[in-house]
């Protein structure tokens, strides 16, 4: 619970970001982003996250028309499949 009230890192941001994308079919778009309490709490990391993340491969992005968050659309196309456990 703690941990929730700690501000995030920029590797917990990019972590994040993966995590909203993941529960949302691999598509994040900017409200998705702009909602989330703790990415909004700093808007200047979270953006540069995001950059970050769009530039790399496996990843579509749409840059945004208003808003802070600098993309409206983020798909990730490479997103690990979850693993099942192994069944003895």
């Amino acid at each position: 619970m703690l941990e929730d009230l700690q501000p995030l890192s920029f590797e917990r941001t990019l972590m994040r970001l993966v995590a909203l994308a993941a529960a949302r079919g691999g598509s994040l778009v900017a409200s998705d982003v702009e909602q989330d309490e703790q990415l909004g709490n700093n808007r200047p990391l979270t953006s540069a996250a995001a950059r970050m993340l769009a530039g790399g491969v496996g990843v579509r992005a749409e840059a945004a028309g208003t808003g802070w968050f600098p993309f409206e659309l983020l798909t990730l196309t490479d997103l690990p499949q979850p693993v099942e456990p192994e069944r003895r």
